[in-house]
């Protein structure tokens, strides 16, 4: 896909870091190791869901609180994703990414042996910052160790972490609650992100020591132009905006799924848990159908729009009234399998939009904080127009806002893309 808003090369500004590989490399196994960061930061999104009932009990959590223990995370994310993204270009990818890890480490290890809510609300706040390093830092030094005709399957599989890595947390705390309680899922997930750092920062530097000649990093730009270009950038604004509505629409209807499960198709509670559990992982097989949709050069918009209109389509089966339960659950799971080919475009999109050389990060960082807000707002968006118009069906209604919003703005894409076109 042509980049229709920059033409200068993507230039890494971390010293640590070797040059940029040639447009025929790809280094799978950096690329790899990066995309296990990911899932290590997701683990620490997805731990505290089974052990709530577990820390509420004995820290005596009120309901608010344990809600804050699980959207923390992503609260800082929504307030300052840009900004930490900037932070992220002006200090290293590789460099920042590493500080994520062991920022997790360290958090989750303060969690671990907390004896107050306070202290672990704080802790958990504070990994909110490690999981935005890591997951800022990651996908643009993946942007500099894969070949422009790699770049589709390498997103599409980078968009994966965070199901990928919440399934992983779900079955991990459900195993380690039944042998050491909630403090050792904490402290296993510390002692996770700090392996992981070590093993990524020893991969990194035998990649740095190669032989090939280093080109010098470009000066550090000054913030606010920084800021100022990512803001002004229509492309990487219509991104966050579609990250924002896919992400209300995914976290709203997961959240109300096991309710719809057990009330409307009478599924016992433990089978609807593992059928929601199960929608993550076909949700990450959308992330790598996206992938590779982007990777045969499918036009942008095109995917984003008819990601969208399906989305709708099979939303429909799911959440309106009488719809027999076999055609139900078929639409259930192309639900998530088709939405997941939306943050798979979008990923792999938003470093070509990027502005300009160093702004990859604070690219994604706006797009990030997009998805940030979307976790946010979804689902009591959802439930206030739920509420009031009463029934499950209602949910259409939700939807057919977000995703008609979406279709709108992969037009707008399409407009960019066609404006920035060069001649034949």
């Amino acid at each position: 896909m042509a980049n229709p808003e920059r033409s200068e090369p993507l230039v890494n500004m971390d010293a640590a870091w070797p040059a940029p590989v040639g447009r025929q490399q790809t280094n799978w196994a950096i690329g790899l190791m990066l995309f296990g960061a990911g899932v290590v930061a997701a683990v620490q999104v997805g731990k505290p869901v089974v052990a709530l009932p577990m820390i509420s009990a004995e820290l005596r959590l009120t309901l608010v609180s344990a809600g804050w223990l699980v959207a923390l995370i992503s609260l800082i994310g929504a307030m300052a994703g840009v900004f930490i993204g900037s932070w992220v270009d002006r200090c290293g990818h590789r460099r920042s990414t590493l500080f994520g890890l062991v920022l997790l480490a360290i958090c989750g290890g303060v969690g671990a042996g907390s004896s107050s809510a306070a202290v672990l609300l704080t802790s958990r706040f504070c990994e909110g910052l490690g999981f935005m390093l890591t997951t800022l830092g990651a996908p643009a030094l993946l942007h500099t160790v894969t070949s422009a005709r790699h770049h589709g399957v390498m997103f599409g599989i980078w968009s994966m972490f965070l199901p990928l890595g919440t399934a992983v947390a779900i079955v991990g705390t459900r195993l380690l609650l039944d042998h050491g309680g909630w403090r050792l899922v904490w402290l296993a997930s510390s002692l996770l992100a700090a392996g992981w750092a070590v093993l990524l920062g020893i991969t990194t530097r035998i990649s740095a020591a190669s032989p090939a000649r280093p080109q010098p990093p470009l000066p550090l730009a000054a913030p606010r132009p920084v800021l100022r270009r990512v803001l002004r950038s229509q492309g990487i604004m219509a991104l966050a905006v579609i990250f924002a509505l896919y992400t209300a629409q995914y976290l709203a209807a997961t959240t109300v799924l096991p309710a719809i499960l057990t009330g409307t198709y009478r599924f016992a509670p433990h089978h609807a848990a593992l059928l929601a559990a199960a929608v993550s992982l076909v949700n990450a097989g959308g992330n790598f159908l996206g992938g590779w949709l982007t990777g045969t050069h499918l036009p942008l918009w095109l995917l984003i729009a008819a990601a969208a209109v399906m989305f709708l389509a099979n939303g429909a089966g799911v959440f309106a009234d009488g719809v027999p339960q076999g055609l139900a659950m078929a639409c259930l799971v192309l639900f998530f399998l088709v939405g997941g080919v939306i943050p798979a475009a979008v990923f792999s999109a938003t470093p070509e939009f990027a502005p300009g050389p160093g702004t990859v990060a604070t690219s994604v960082g706006l797009v990030s904080q997009g998805a940030s807000i979307g976790l946010l707002v979804g689902p009591p968006a959802a439930a206030a127009v739920v509420t009031a118009m009463g029934g499950w069906s209602a949910m259409l209604v939700f939807l057919s806002i977000a995703s008609v919003t979406t279709i709108i703005c992969a037009l707008f894409l399409r407009r960019l893309e066609l404006s920035h076109s060069p001649p034949a």
